[in-house]
């Protein structure tokens, strides 16, 4: 009896660890499916990403491209500006060219017919002067023993004439400027620009002495003033180059350093000492304020000069 309890027992305890493992191989049958599943899931979470990556990768590379095409755009933007821009200042220099060259050619007719008119009354001037000297040639023995008569020393017919060929020779200079500005309006820098041409090219012609003595109308000052309000204290370094520096802007390279070296080497005191200009002015004070003036005007220039070397 004891021996068929225990076997039953065995039996059944058998049979209950067989139940009991037949459940732990369901649940590590469900064990694995879920643990597949978990992989399955984790396989197609992880391609999701790789995705989403390429995804974001692609939109980068999008971003990055829009990004280049609008640099790009705007650096042609720029580039196409700055052609805008070189085309409008291209169009302006050749107007003002255009306009430099005809202002050019308008000073050289003007330049051209100041002269012409000069020429004209230097001629009218000898013409006239002829007639004179023939008279005064002819009587001159009677006027010369009526001089003596009346006690009029050499010094003071020396001063004397001096005085009229002064006042003849500011006559000249005055009508002179009246010509060059017949058909100007208003004085300007162009106006005194023209004049210093045309007075310079007549000093340069004109023997100066004791018929037709320098005055300080006849120097070809470099000042941009009116010729009626130029006076001696005017004539300094500023008002020289401030002259000068229009000049550089109104002319041509080549004109400007061709009127400077011939303007340098017209007020060297040593070039009026060699033309004797001094010695035909017989009034003294007038006599310095010229050495005076020319000096500044000299000294002025050497710069200017040397940097057209």
């Amino acid at each position: 009896m004891l021996a068929s309890k225990v076997a039953t027992e065995a039996g059944e305890r058998h049979e209950g660890l067989k139940g009991r493992m037949s459940e732990a191989d369901a649940a590590v049958a469900e064990a694995e499916r879920l643990l597949n599943e978990a992989k399955q899931q984790r396989a197609e979470v992880a391609r999701e990403l790789d995705e989403a990556g390429g995804e974001l990768e692609s939109a980068k590379k999008q971003e990055e491209e829009l990004a280049r095409r609008r640099q790009t755009a705007q650096s042609e933007e720029v580039r196409l500006q700055r052609i805008r821009e070189q085309s409008q200042l291209d169009e302006q220099k050749m107007t003002e060219e255009t306009q430099a060259e005809e202002e050019e050619t308008s000073r050289r007719a003007e330049l051209a017919e100041s002269i012409w008119k000069m020429k004209e009354l230097h001629a009218q001037e000898e013409n006239d002067q002829q007639p004179r000297d023939s008279d005064s040639t002819g009587d001159g023995r009677g006027r010369s023993n009526s001089d003596k008569d009346q006690g009029i020393g050499e010094e003071e017919k020396r001063q004397r004439a001096y005085e009229a060929a002064s006042a003849k020779e500011r006559a000249r200079c005055k009508q002179r400027d009246q010509l060059s500005r017949t058909c100007q309006v208003s004085w300007g820098p162009k106006h005194a620009i023209n004049k210093f041409k045309v007075v310079s090219f007549e000093f340069d012609e004109i023997k100066f002495g004791d018929v037709q003595p320098l005055t300080f109308e006849s120097v070809p000052w470099p000042d941009l003033r009116h010729p009626d309000e130029l006076k001696f204290e005017h004539i300094d370094w500023s008002s020289v180059e401030t002259f000068f520096s229009e000049l550089r802007a109104s002319v041509g390279a080549s004109e400007y350093k061709e009127l400077v070296v011939k303007a340098h080497r017209r007020f060297h005191p040593d070039k009026w000492r060699a033309r004797a200009l001094f010695s035909t002015v017989l009034d003294d004070d007038l006599r310095d304020k010229l050495e005076a003036a020319v000096l500044v005007v000299s000294q002025s220039l050497t710069p200017l000069w040397r940097e057209c070397k």
